[in-house]
C-alpha cells in the first residue's frame, strides 16, 4: 500500500493489538493528509485498540443558481415591439437553421429589454411564511412513507403513506394557525400598511408584483406630468392676474422666511429617554400603548 500513488499511511508505529503489532492500519489520500491526525483512543479497547482519525475537510458550497428571467415582472408590451424591431433589422436568412437561430437570438435580446432577472439565490417558496423545521421533519416523513410505498404497492404501505400525509396536514393547519395569530398580534397603530399588505399577498400566493394597467407606464406618467404643467401654467392666466402675482411675490417670499426662521410652539426636543420609555411601556402592554 505503501508504493500506491497519492496514499498516505497514518499510522505512528503505535501497536494496534493487545498481543503487539501494528494490525489495523489507516490509510488517506494525499489531499486528505495534510490536515489529517490519527491517534490511540485513550480507554476505548478489546483486544484490538480502538483508533482515531479526524480530517479537516472545507465544506462545499453549492454555487448559486444562475438567474433566470422573472416572467411575472415582464413587460410583454416592450416584448413584443422588442422582437419586431429585432426581426425588422436583421435581413431574413435564407436556410432554416439560420432562421431559427435569428428567431431564438430575437427572443433572447427582447427578454433581456423587457424582461428583469430574478435575484440569483433567492427563491421564494409560497410557504415560506409559516415553514420551520418541524414542518420540514413531517415533509421527510411524507417522501419516506411514499419511497415505502413505491417500492412496496401493498395495504400497509398505502395505509402507512395515507396515515404520513394525514398527520402532516393535521400538523401544518396547526403551524398555520399559530403563525397567523403570532403575526396577527404583532400588529399595531405604528404597524406600516404596505408591508401588511405584502404580508397578506404573500400568505395567500399572490406575492408577484402586479403588472402595471398601461403597457408603457413611465411615457404615460411624463405625458400626464406634462400636460399638466402646461395647464396650469401661470402663462395662460389673464394679464391682471399675472401683474397681481409679480406685486405680491416678494412680500410671499419674505412671509416665508419669517415662518421657517420663526419656531413653533410644538417643536419641543425628543429626547432618547423618552423614546426608551415609550418602547419600554409598549413592550410592557403587548405592543399596544
Amino acid at each position: 500500500m505503501t508504493s500506491v500513488p497519492e496514499v498516505i499511511l497514518l499510522n505512528k508505529g503505535e501497536p494496534t493489538h493487545i498481543a503487539g503489532g501494528v494490525l489495523d492500519l489507516s490509510f488517506v489520500s494525499q489531499d486528505l493528509n495534510r490536515d489529517a491526525t490519527w491517534e490511540l483512543h485513550p480507554h476505548l479497547a478489546s483486544d484490538h485498540f480502538a483508533s482515531c482519525t479526524r480530517l479537516q475537510t472545507r465544506k462545499r458550497t453549492r454555487p448559486p443558481p444562475p438567474p433566470k428571467w422573472n416572467l411575472n415582472q415582464a413587460n410583454w408590451y416592450t416584448f413584443e415591439h422588442s422582437i419586431a424591431n429585432i426581426l425588422a433589422s436583421t435581413p431574413t436568412p435564407d436556410s432554416l437553421e439560420e432562421a431559427d437561430y435569428r428567431l431564438t437570438a430575437a427572443f433572447h435580446e427582447a427578454a433581456n429589454i423587457a424582461i428583469p432577472l430574478t435575484k440569483p439565490g433567492l427563491v421564494l417558496h409560497k410557504d415560506r411564511w409559516y415553514y420551520n423545521a418541524e414542518v420540514r421533519e413531517y415533509n421527510r416523513k411524507i417522501n419516506q412513507a411514499r419511497k415505502l410505498y413505491r417500492r412496496h404497492n401493498t395495504e400497509e404501505t398505502r395505509t402507512l403513506l395515507r396515515a404520513a400525509i394525514r398527520l402532516a396536514r393535521e400538523a401544518t393547519r396547526k403551524i398555520k394557525t399559530q403563525k397567523w395569530l403570532k403575526w396577527c398580534s404583532s400588529i399595531n397603530h405604528s404597524s406600516n400598511l404596505s408591508a401588511m399588505w405584502k404580508k397578506i399577498h404573500m400568505i395567500s400566493g399572490k406575492a408577484s408584483v402586479r403588472q402595471a394597467v398601461h403597457p408603457n407606464p413611465a411615457d404615460e406618467a411624463n405625458r400626464l406630468v406634462q400636460s399638466f404643467a402646461a395647464r396650469s401654467s401661470t402663462a395662460l392666466y389673464a394679464q391682471a392676474v399675472q401683474d397681481t402675482q409679480r406685486r405680491l411675490f416678494p412680500a410671499r417670499i419674505a412671509a416665508v422666511s419669517r415662518s421657517c426662521s420663526k419656531a413653533a410652539l410644538t417643536e419641543v426636543p425628543f429626547h432618547h429617554q423618552r423614546t426608551a420609555r415609550y418602547l419600554q411601556d409598549t413592550q410592557g402592554h403587548g405592543g399596544r400603548c
